[in-house]
């Protein structure tokens, strides 16, 4: 498993493991090296020897599109949408939590092949930048595809989110004891007293 993280923030393997069933530990850097092609701190989130699951940190996947967008180099529309769809996402988790209609978020296979095309694409993106590869087509391409993708999950943890709060019944309130008649009452105190 890849981690992708800012580099002033640290991965809690333990949440992790907790949040997606996974058991973690860190990497020795000869590993890392040998199944990436990278070293430690460098390593690409594509480009691999073998193939690896990669989560990324989505603070820094949407600072990335908010900077690309700001230099020109990614269409405003697309990092309204990025950053809308997660936006969209917390919004949601805090207004059930609030409502008192806690739901549980469940990664969507939409999601995760957009997460890989949001990440592809920044990662082209600065590739065509930082090394003048002549990109410009299929950064074209994945900008579309990436922007549909983006909507297309947005739609899909909305409707999910909707059916839940639509859905959800809370838990019956416990049973109040009975309240027991004034005659109930003096009868049992008859039956206690010696």
């Amino acid at each position: 498993v890849l981690l992708l993280v800012a580099g002033n923030h640290n991965a809690d393997l333990d949440h992790i493991s907790t949040a997606y069933g996974l058991k973690l530990k860190r990497c020795d850097g000869r590993r890392v090296r040998d199944e990436t092609g990278f070293a430690i701190g460098g390593v690409a989130p594509i480009g691999h020897r073998i193939v690896i699951r990669a989560f990324a940190d989505k603070a820094l996947l949407v600072s990335i599109y908010v900077a690309l967008g700001a230099a020109g180099h990614l269409p405003v529309w697309l990092v309204i949408a990025v950053v809308s769809r997660d936006v969209l996402i917390v919004g949601a988790v805090v207004l059930a939590w609030m409502m008192s209609r806690p739901v549980k978020v469940k990664p969507l296979v939409v999601s995760k092949v957009n997460t890989f095309a949001q990440i592809s694409l920044a990662g082209l993106a600065l590739a065509k930048l930082g090394l003048g590869l002549g990109l410009d087509g299929v950064v074209n391409v994945l900008i579309w595809v990436t922007g549909s993708l983006t909507i297309l999950s947005a739609v899909a943890y909305f409707w999910g989110w909707l059916r839940h709060m639509m859905s959800y019944e809370p838990a019956p309130p416990e049973p109040q004891p009975r309240r027991r008649s004034r005659a109930e009452r003096a009868s049992r105190s008859e039956v206690q007293t010696p």
